[in-house]
């Protein structure tokens, strides 16, 4: 235990310094493996590190839903999602707000990113929203939380990077997480409708049923996307590498469709996307290290018997994960917090007896919280940088959005019904 604190304090300062995060974990790690008595060398932390990587198969996903979900942001086919959503709101007040909130679901469901979600929607509808007269700390508060669907509403990138740590079917995961992406879209539409009635925001425009007949029409091949996605995974058509393959290709097909294959620039979408998967990949191989050398030391065994000494219950514990997961988030990635916290929770839900399935929800909702929270939210520095404001000067409005989110995490953790019904319902358990 001594050698596992040494590695904590050791991570924590190297973070602290202003190293980035993949590299201070790494560095960490090897630190303390070098310079203790772990039955650990140079030559097998090489070997964990590569065989991780060569032994992915199921991690292509992540490049893949990566590329689709730039190929959308960059390009103008991110606005006809945007104007199906609002065709489907129609005339109410603060319906762009809602609209907000039902693009980020409908972009969620194809890339599977917070930050493409932001950058795509944002830029056209924070915007709009300001000039129509909302309030811009609520117009960035709602465009950055509803961002967080993205990791929510699969495909995940968070989902495929659990599954791959826990080894669970990440085609269980994605048939898991639909519901609940749906109640955290209802909670943001709840809040977003009580504001609008408070401030009296303005009513959306009013669309003729011919009109919005026309948007949809035009909309539909975009559409098709995210449901193609739905229907083949939880169909069983294709597991979520195909799945990942298929956005890809259907997206180039629409940038053909719609005329946008000579507007993108390709350059700039693919060095975006290697430089994502370039880190992700980064992460996988240090954390498949690191999750060794905790192994070598017992440190789950000792966390467990630590823990189940002072919690009782399954209820109990999963609060207790879901908050070590939002208060890492604010320090850290996702993808860094689960690389660190799945080798030591997730063997002690197992012994709670607790579904992989609905761990795997808890921690997905509860990290999501991480990409809006300060220091490091990334999602909420996007969404400032597009509506020129400061981090300050949103955190009023933002506030009550991160209390729902809470929320819809204490819903998860307390009726597992939720994430179980359709993964039972199409025989994934």
């Amino acid at each position: 235990m001594i050698q596992t604190l040494i590695l904590l304090l050791l991570l924590i300062g190297l973070i602290a310094l202003g190293m980035k995060i993949p590299f201070a974990v790494g560095i960490s790690t090897m630190i303390v493996i070098l310079t203790t008595s772990s039955r650990m060398t140079v030559s097998s932390i090489a070997q964990v590190a590569c065989s991780t990587l060569a032994d992915s198969v199921g991690l292509i996903a992540i490049p893949l839903f990566t590329l689709a979900g730039n190929l959308l942001s960059h390009s103008h086919l991110s606005d006809y999602l945007i104007d199906a959503a609002n065709a489907i709101v129609g005339r109410v007040r603060g319906g762009l707000a809602i609209v907000n909130v039902l693009a980020s679901f409908l972009f969620g469901g194809i890339s599977g990113s917070a930050t493409a979600d932001t950058a795509s929607v944002g830029s056209v509808l924070i915007p709009s929203m300001v000039k129509a007269g909302y309030d811009k700390d609520f117009t960035v508060a709602v465009t950055v939380t509803s961002s967080t669907l993205g990791p929510i509403v699969p495909p995940s990138i968070i989902m495929i990077v659990y599954g791959w740590l826990t080894q669970t079917s990440v085609a269980a995961l994605f048939a898991a997480g639909y519901i609940p992406g749906a109640l955290f879209a209802g909670l943001m539409i709840l809040v977003s409708l009580y504001f609008a009635i408070v401030r009296k925001y303005p009513l959306s425009e009013e669309m003729s049923w011919a009109q919005k007949g026309k948007v949809l029409l035009r909309s539909f091949p975009v559409l098709m996307m995210p449901l193609g996605i739905i229907v083949g995974i939880v169909g069983g058509v294709f597991s979520p590498t195909e799945a990942a393959s298929f956005a890809v290709v259907f997206s180039f097909l629409l940038l053909v469709f719609y005329g946008e294959l000579g507007r993108v620039d390709f350059n700039k979408i693919l060095l975006s996307t290697a430089s994502t998967t370039g880190v992700v990949g980064f992460l996988f191989a240090l954390a498949a290290v690191f999750s060794r050398y905790i192994t070598f030391t017992r440190v789950p065994y000792h966390f467990a018997r630590f823990l189940m000494a002072r919690v009782d219950s399954p209820t109990v514990f999963l609060f207790v994960a879901a908050a070590i997961n939002i208060f890492l988030g604010t320090m850290m990635n996702p993808t860094a917090v689960m690389t660190m916290t799945i080798p030591i929770l997730f063997p002690i839900s197992t012994q709670f007896g607790i579904h992989p399935l609905h761990f795997g929800m808890v921690t997905t909702t509860s990290l999501a919280m991480g990409h809006i929270t300060p220091p490091v939210g990334l999602c909420l520095f996007i969404g400032c940088s597009i509506a020129e404001m400061g981090i300050d000067e949103v955190l009023r409005g933002l506030l009550p959005f991160i209390l729902i989110m809470v929320i819809g995490v204490a819903i998860i953790v307390l009726w597992p019904s939720l994430v179980l019904f359709i993964p039972r319902a199409f025989g994934f358990i």
